[in-house]
């Protein structure tokens, strides 16, 4: 039997920020397209946030984490799964890394 429900592609060029966005969005059974429309942005806009061209100001980026929620607790974990799945979370992350191991050296 074959299923009437269309795979989604992948857009190309797909940031980790983007997978997110994407993953999730095919979790909760909602088209990009859906997920911008709720936003109450262009398709390509969003296109243009999960290709890294554009990264979304705190707003909007609260906005999506929120049109893909149904629970506050939803909400949260988005908001810290999608802030953790950056690139600039990526690259705090391994400063503080190095300047905690620094700290631990300094008191030895």
């Amino acid at each position: 039997m074959r299923s009437s429900k269309k795979i989604p592609t992948l857009p190309m060029n797909c940031t980790s920020f983007g997978l997110f966005i994407f993953r999730y969005a095919e979790y909760k059974e909602m088209t990009l397209e859906e997920v911008a429309r709720g936003v109450g942005i262009q398709k390509q806009t969003l296109s243009a946030y999960m290709n890294g061209t554009r990264y979304p100001k705190i707003d909007v980026y609260l906005a999506i984490c929120e049109v893909m929620s149904d629970t506050r607790e939803e909400y949260n974990m988005l908001l810290m799964r999608g802030i953790r799945s950056t690139g600039e979370n990526a690259l705090a992350e391994r400063r503080l890394r190095i300047k905690e191991k620094h700290n631990k050296n300094d008191n030895q």
